[in-house]
Order: C-alpha cells, then structure tokens, then sequence
C-alpha cells in the first residue's frame, strides 16, 4: 500500500504527512526494512549492521531494528514527517537517530526468505538521504496470555522519516 497524507488537510509539524500501521514477522529476532527497488532485486540490498550497545542500524537502501523480546510479530509504524518530528519518548522506550539513502524513496518491511515486497510508504523522492528516529516500545502482555498457544505483539517499532 502506497501511504500518502490523509484528507485535505495540510501536512503540520505535529504529525506526519504520511503514516502506514502494520503487523510484521519478525525474522530471528530482527526487524527488516529496505527500498523497495532492493527488494525486487533492481538496487542494492546488503543489511544493515547494528553496532554493539545498539538496536538500530542503517546503510544505503536498508535498516535493521533489533526486537528486545522473542517474539514472531510487531507492530510496525512509519512515518513521513516534514521536518524532525518532536521527540516522544517515554522511560520504557528506546531511540535511535540514524541516516539512510533510498533509491527508490519507498521503504517496505523485507523477510530474507521470500523477498516479496509488502504494502510500503512512499517518502516522495528517490535517491535521497533521510533522517530518521527509530522508536521501541514495549508492550503490555495480556492476563489472559497463554505461552503455548499466543504469539503476543511485545513491541511497536516507529520510524520516523524526514528531509536531511
């Protein structure tokens, strides 16, 4: 799915001009991002490494968010912003401000099996470096949480996309 800014209203400072919400896999414990163009094989894909002490890490045309529990899915946000969004953190969460440049300008989640491109957001312009946040909330386990059979969404990851 192509995000694009929602109703008529102008794009302002307080809210990104375009999200897209969605469940993802998380693949051994990684979170895969890449430029669309990488994905279907007609630019460059080489995974992004996340340095030690870390959970985020970025290189041309790929990102990679590390997941702080085991768990198959999360909730995956992404965000176009028109300028460095206000940060938002609470004492749960983990941040991390990175760069990244998009052949395509349109940033899909990637499994390395399969190769596939899912729905994506479209930043507008290819061939740009972006500044982003990567965010890292935790969420609450339910009471009624059965370890045998759930497959809980322990985290939403947020990245935060905006003209360098």
């Amino acid at each position: 799915m192509n995000a694009g800014t929602s109703g008529n209203s102008p794009p302002s400072s307080k809210r990104p001009s375009a999200e897209l919400r969605l469940v993802v896999p998380i693949w051994n414990g990684t979170l895969l991002l890449a430029d669309v163009e990488a994905i279907d094989g007609s630019g460059p894909l080489k995974e992004a490494f996340v340095a030690p002490g870390r959970f985020a890490g970025a290189t041309d045309n790929s990102l990679t968010a590390l997941s702080d529990f085991n768990t198959r899915h999360s909730d995956l946000i992404l965000q176009r912003w028109s300028e460095e969004p206000p940060l938002d953190v609470d004492s749960d969460s983990d941040s991390a401000e990175l760069s990244v440049r998009l052949a395509s300008g349109k940033v899909a989640p990637h499994l390395p099996v399969g190769g596939a491109v899912h729905e994506h957001i479209d930043l507008g312009a290819p061939g740009l470096t972006w500044r982003l946040r990567v965010l890292r909330h935790p969420t609450g386990v339910p009471d009624d949480y059965d370890d045998d059979e759930d497959d809980p969404i322990d985290e939403t990851f947020v990245f935060q996309f905006w003209p360098a």
